[in-house]
């Protein structure tokens, strides 16, 4: 996924999920210059809402409209993701039609 990200030029974010995990090779010369969130070392909750400032710091450096926003509000340690009507209702990828399909892929500038 690293990898694919800088192939497509698309922003990343490392995450870190197991504590001391170092990454080797190809995979920590992609990584080693960003900063990463990680979930091994910080409480759930904090890392969380560092990883929802960044993705919104990605979002407004490439320039997202405003409506676009994506807002996380916790609810009794639950995240509940709420997103503006411009955005594709997401429901189980499982559950996807061709058309869900077809329009994530165009709204994310995919081709098949």
């Amino acid at each position: 996924e690293a990898e694919y990200s800088v192939e497509r030029n698309k922003a990343s974010i490392p995450l870190l999920m197991q504590a001391g995990y170092k990454a080797q090779g190809w995979l920590g010369i992609i990584n080693g210059a960003k900063h990463h969130i990680d979930f091994s070392q910080l409480p759930f909750d904090e890392a969380f809402n560092l990883l929802v400032r960044e993705i919104e710091a990605v979002r407004s450096s490439l320039g997202a409209n405003e409506n676009d926003r994506t807002v996380a509000i916790p609810i009794n340690n639950q995240i509940t993701t709420t997103m503006s009507s411009t955005y594709f209702h997401y429901h189980n990828v499982q559950e996807w039609s061709a058309d869900d399909v077809i329009e994530w892929l165009n709204r994310e500038k995919l081709q098949m």
